[in-house]
């Protein structure tokens, strides 16, 4: 059988997601008990501490980045484009329950753009290899 990057063969990062926190805003659509502890925000005020800022559009952009970058790799996919209602689910999609966009919706366009064209320099990519 030939190894991912031979031929054909690639390898798929499927059911892909980093779960977020429903705003209160948007909390009436969704029902239950967060059971996950490790919960982001979609979109993090920006640090002036100089300390990487953990969300959603952070976490998703630097997953595809990383992806991209590993020659064997032929797909990504980001699981849910909507969020669960029940939040013992998954939370990990780029609309909210009321189908409205997450902040990182465009973050997440952006770095499909990004890949797809060529210009992303792989030495560059947040937690990627040195040397």
């Amino acid at each position: 059988q030939p190894l991912p990057g031979e031929g054909a063969v690639g390898i798929w990062y499927v059911e892909t997601g980093f779960q977020t926190v429903a705003p209160p805003d948007k909390r009436r659509f969704y029902r239950g008990r967060e059971n996950d502890p490790h919960a982001l925000p979609a979109l993090a005020p920006e640090s002036d501490s100089g300390v990487g800022v953990v969300d959603q559009a952070t976490q998703l952009r630097d997953a595809v980045l990383l992806a991209y970058c590993q020659p064997a790799v032929t797909g990504f996919l980001n699981f849910g484009l909507l969020d669960e209602d029940r939040l013992g689910g998954w939370q990990a999609g780029l609309l909210w329950r009321d189908g409205t966009r997450k902040p990182s919706y465009d973050a997440f366009k952006s770095v499909i753009a990004e890949v797809r064209s060529g210009d992303t320099e792989c030495s560059k990519v947040r937690g990627a290899p040195k040397g």
